[in-house]
């Protein structure tokens, strides 16, 4: 996992709709607010961000982005780690240091990178566990502030339902503190997937009694927009003549809308129209993405279901440690992806590539048979610990997560030793909540 600038939807469709939306965020740049999107998969919530994230650009904000993980695989604070790397990673040395302030060291400890370009600093002093936590946030709180007070600043953390409590912990932390600043914050996650035992459904419980919290849930498209979409995309005429179908076959669902509307300009309207299904809509979002996955060559998905294993994010290097993919010509494969706008690599990092959207990730894993899964999980697991051994610790969770879904390939063994490995390093970084869970898996595991 690396830190990423620019973001992954694919910003190449059209974006329609949603004024109301990009206008209560637009009215809320330079001031202490936290903006909450909720909604369905595919429903568009980091598009919307996106899309504001280039006005707010447009108008002299600095805008940052943290996503949670998908599973058990991420590092405590994940999040913030990839935000507080991209912020240090694009001022000069001066300015860090003024903007770290007095809590340099407690941010030091937690993110490497910042550690790596201040070798001098000294470790945080060793206080009680609730004391040297309080002082890590209130670090992390005050740099935001410092950067925020140079120009107004955005941070966007994705797919809140995935994120970890101690993450959490420090979203309220923050929040409690956005008034005083020119901070924006913004989150995004599905709703439908927050049960009551979930540490969101905690924290949104405290969010969400704030006045500075607003909660922002999208529906689908309008039938206007749904047209507007279409004709954008395949011309007026057809708009005419889809745009009522599509809005009552998708809801209005911008990921299943687009999905289709790329199978319908490629493929040929074989199929009869029918009132149930006009012109061969797919019926489900996993249809479709199965639809489109069918016109790539079998290598190249057999590249993207091993990547899929890896997680929203892998790079090049770990693929190429995975033995089933040594004979595969990679970069071609990867290149073809991208130009079918599955992948993305916009990155900072070269060789570091995104699923375009977590629903295409998630189909082609969910089409890999269990006992394949596994065998790809202990395999994924070699290639990362190969790949990571100068700095295992901290991509201990990773490998647990990898091992332990392994477990039934001989993989138990290793999924103890870097679980425990993983609660240690969460304890370390003072994430007492994550360190219990990594320990409990391994005591699972045994």
């Amino acid at each position: 996992m690396d830190t990423k600038e620019q973001r992954s939807p694919d910003t190449q469709r059209p974006f329609v709709g949603r004024d109301d939306e990009l206008e209560t965020l637009g009215s809320c740049l330079g001031q202490g607010r936290l903006i909450l999107i909720t909604g369905d998969p595919g429903i568009g919530k980091t598009r919307l961000a996106e899309e504001f994230a280039g006005q707010a650009r447009g108008r002299g904000a600095l805008v940052r982005w943290g996503r949670c993980w998908d599973g058990d695989g991420a590092p405590a604070f994940w999040p913030w780690i990839e935000i507080v790397r991209s912020i240090a990673h694009h001022v000069d040395l001066e300015t860090l240091r003024a903007q770290l302030g007095a809590g340099a060291a407690d941010i030091a400890h937690m993110v490497d990178d910042v550690r790596a370009r201040f070798p001098d600093l000294p470790d945080p002093p060793r206080l009680d566990p609730k004391q040297a936590r309080f002082r890590l946030f209130d670090s992390i709180t005050t740099f935001f502030k410092n950067v925020a007070r140079t120009q107004p600043l955005v941070l966007v953390l994705e797919d809140l339902h995935w994120a970890d409590t101690p993450s959490l912990l420090l979203l309220q932390f923050l929040a409690r503190e956005v008034e005083t600043a020119p901070l924006l914050l913004i989150g995004t996650f599905r709703d439908a997937e927050v049960g009551r035992a979930d540490p969101l459904a905690d924290a949104l419980g405290e969010l969400v009694r704030h006045r500075y919290c607003e909660r922002m849930p999208l529906g689908g498209l309008g039938e206007t927009d749904v047209r507007c979409y279409v004709e954008l995309t395949l011309g007026r005429e057809a708009a005419e003549n889809l745009a009522a179908s599509l809005h009552r076959e998708t809801d209005g669902n911008p990921f299943f809308l687009g999905e289709i509307v790329r199978l319908l300009a490629r493929e040929p309207r074989t199929e009869a129209p029918r009132a149930s299904r006009p012109f061969g809509i797919p019926e489900t979002v996993r249809d479709v993405i199965a639809r489109r996955l069918r016109a790539y060559p079998p290598e190249c998905i057999e590249v993207l279901r091993v990547a899929s294993v890896v997680g929203r994010a892998f790079t090049l290097a770990v693929l190429q440690r995975v033995p089933e993919l040594e004979r595969h010509p990679l970069l071609d494969l990867l290149s073809e992806a991208i130009a079918g706008r599955l992948l993305t690599d916009t990155s900072d990092v070269t060789g570091v590539y995104w699923f375009t959207h977590s629903l295409i990730r998630e189909a082609l894993y969910n089409e890999i048979p269990m006992a394949r899964r596994v065998q790809l999980h202990w395999d994924v697991g070699e290639a990362l610990e190969a790949y990571h051994r100068p700095s295992v610790g901290a991509h201990a969770a990773e490998l647990a997560h990898h091992f332990l879904q392994a477990a039934a390939n001989d993989g138990a063994e290793r999924a103890i030793q870097y679980a425990v490995r993983a609660g240690e390093y969460a304890t370390e970084l003072l994430a007492h909540e994550e360190a219990v869970a990594h320990y409990a898996r391994a005591l699972h595991a045994l």
